[in-house]
């Protein structure tokens, strides 16, 4: 089965577009990991087992192995995604460009020594740099087209022909070089504009999306533009604690330094309470101003270093909405909303920082 058969059938066999970046950054690992790069597969695994009954691929950045020294961690990380999720096919996103003879060992380094499914790659050298990567004809080649960073509009927004240079490699990609139904492009979330401008181009062609989250794409926006009958590959779609520690909580990978209430896809909402014996029906009110109480499944309050609770009528107050109530030390709130998440469960954490 070609990668492209397979990604549309984890499409709709998980009824999922969520693909999950893996950039496993041992200084970001929560304890026990911490700074730990001998347990980046330990790490990533867990990601794994825990998301993907809601993804539809997963996505290791090499430069995050590789500046670790642990390649062979990635190497043993692959085997087990499609050992133990047979079906689920892994992105390598290593953005390789190069000319044709170094373009073959990097396509063997991708499907020979990786075992990935499909990788992505930089067209700036044009075909000939591409080529390499079509002679695996079952693998998928995912050519940067519209990125998602600033900088991007450096050269993506030139002109040729009085058309940017975007849409020149879009229609490249989808006429000229797609011989074999291999191809997809990447097409950053930040620019639904563009999106949509691809979309119309390349037709139903898979669009690999990063960018939504920390780096301000909007998910709406995103399918709006960017989805056809089969579906689109938007990253990131949920809120996801991705570090903490004393004093802070990063939420994909955005710091704070004050109380937060999270949920999986609005906005992270600032919580101005200090402490459990502060809180009141204001604070209650901005709590369901974060989720109508209907969707909220459970409350997850975060208490700082040490355990402290809520006041008993505060919890009543949940608990008459039919709404579950756990209170943890912050460490263990932010690992428990991650896996609520990964659930599918409707769930708010209410992270009280400023009491470490």
């Amino acid at each position: 089965m070609s990668f492209i058969q397979n990604l549309t059938h984890a499409w709709q066999r998980t009824d999922s577009l969520l693909c999950i970046g893996l950039d496993p950054e041992p200084a970001r690992f929560p304890a026990p990991f911490t700074g730990s790069s001998d347990k980046i597969f330990e790490f990533c695994r867990t990601i794994v087992d825990a998301s993907a009954t809601y993804a539809c691929a997963f996505k290791p950045q090499i430069a995050y192995f590789a500046a670790h020294r642990a390649e062979a961690q990635l190497e043993q990380l692959i085997a087990y995604i499609h050992a133990e999720y047979p079906g689920l096919p892994v992105i390598l996103d290593a953005k390789r460009g190069d000319i044709g003879s170094t373009a073959e060992q990097y396509a063997r380094e991708a499907f020979e020594r990786y075992q990935a499914d499909a990788v992505t790659v930089n067209p700036y050298m044009g075909f000939d740099s591409l080529e390499p990567y079509f002679a695996y004809q079952d693998k998928g080649v995912i050519v940067l087209c519209r990125t998602s960073n600033p900088g991007g509009s450096d050269l993506q927004f030139l002109e040729s022909n009085g058309r940017p240079l975007y849409q020149i490699v879009a229609e490249y990609a989808s006429q000229k070089w797609n011989t074999n139904g291999q191809i997809g492009l990447v097409v950053g979330a930040t620019f639904p504009n563009e999106i949509a401008t691809v979309r119309q181009i390349v037709g139903d062609m898979p669009l690999l999306i990063p960018g939504i989250g920390a780096q301000g794409g909007d998910i709406a926006a995103t399918i709006k533009a960017g989805r056809t009958a089969q579906g689109l590959d938007p990253s990131s779609v949920h809120n996801t604690i991705t570090a903490y520690g004393a004093g802070y909580v990063e939420i994909n990978r955005e710091r704070y330094t004050h109380s937060v209430l999270v949920r999986p896809k609005t906005p992270v909402q600032t919580w101005p309470v200090s402490s459990f014996s502060a809180l009141s029906n204001e604070h209650f009110s901005m709590l369901t101003t974060a989720a109508p109480t209907e969707e909220i499944e459970i409350v997850i309050f975060g208490s700082g270093a040490q355990l402290r609770f809520p006041s008993a009528e505060f919890i009543r107050t949940l608990t008459a909405r039919r709404i579950g109530v756990e209170t943890m030390d912050l460490y263990a709130a932010c690992r428990t909303y991650n896996i609520l998440v990964a659930e599918g469960r409707q769930v708010v954490a209410a992270l009280l920082i400023e009491m470490i």
